[in-house]
């Protein structure tokens, strides 16, 4: 091919490749938000609270620059703001802050013309009923899972996950990797309900069982119900996800959540 060809098509082709681009920009719109991930435990110390940024879709070969190093983080409870200090990888902590009951937890994270909040609480565990085997037959082959009865104190959400206990009942030697649905009460008229693991094989009859049952302030059961399983966890690149009940509110996305653990034997 002559070389004045050869300009004659790469000058045929650049419009093309403007209107690739321009397509591109229109596909991946992009909004600068906060994103925020923490959970409280009760009796722990407040750690591990990510603060970060959404970054635009053309840069996510470098998603160590939507880690927030730099911003202004703290927590207000009985009427005080407490500073958080980043420690590494856009995570804070103040570890001088045991989280307890009875208090509620507001999260304020700023960074430059950017302020994102959250609200949250320890909730308190409903009555809660002994761990019961159900088997579920599914493709001719015998899986189980455990289920218990929750009757809870108010509006927070439960989640369950399997254990496999010794002989003594002490000690765990099976675990779920994940938790079965989470569930709350969906109206005051409902008194009680059921909460259950994901399913898993080996049990016999002679298998001891429990449940780690996480409690959650019942914010997450809204995001839980909202959220789309096939998004990016991290939420860091492009548009926040339409229709997610986040709960945290401004200039944010993101999750700020109090829950409490207990093992059900």
């Amino acid at each position: 091919m002559s070389y004045k060809y050869l300009l004659l098509l790469v000058f045929m082709l650049l419009p093309f490749a403007g209107c690739e681009n321009n397509l591109e920009e229109a596909e991946f719109p992009f909004e600068f938000k906060l994103v925020i991930r923490g959970i409280l435990e009760e009796g722990q110390p407040i750690k591990n609270i990510y603060i970060g940024r959404t970054m635009p879709i053309q840069d996510s070969i470098a998603p160590v620059f939507s880690r927030l190093t730099d911003a202004t983080v703290g927590v207000m409870v009985d009427d005080q703001f407490l500073r958080l200090n980043h420690t590494t990888n856009g995570l804070y902590e103040n570890l001088s802050i045991i989280v307890q009951r009875n208090k509620t937890y507001t999260l304020i994270a700023s960074w430059e013309d950017k302020t994102a909040t959250a609200v949250t609480y320890i909730p308190l565990p409903g009555t809660i009923g002994s761990p019961e085997v159900k088997p579920v037959l599914r493709d001719n082959t015998t899986y189980y899972k455990i289920e218990t009865s929750i009757t809870p104190m108010g509006d927070e959400a439960y989640a369950a996950v399997w254990q496999l206990l010794n002989a003594t009942g002490q000690n765990v030697i099976g675990e779920g990797k994940s938790s079965g649905p989470v569930i709350k009460r969906r109206s005051t008229a409902e008194l009680s309900f059921r909460v259950a693991t994901d399913e898993f094989s080996g049990y016999s009859s002679n298998t001891r069982i429990g449940v780690r049952l996480y409690v959650y302030d019942g914010a997450f059961y809204d995001y839980y119900m909202t959220q789309n399983p096939n998004q990016v966890t991290d939420l860091t690149f492009g548009q926040p996800q339409a229709g997610v009940k986040w709960n945290v509110s401004g200039d944010g996305i993101g999750m700020f959540i109090g829950r409490t653990v207990l093992e059900i034997r």
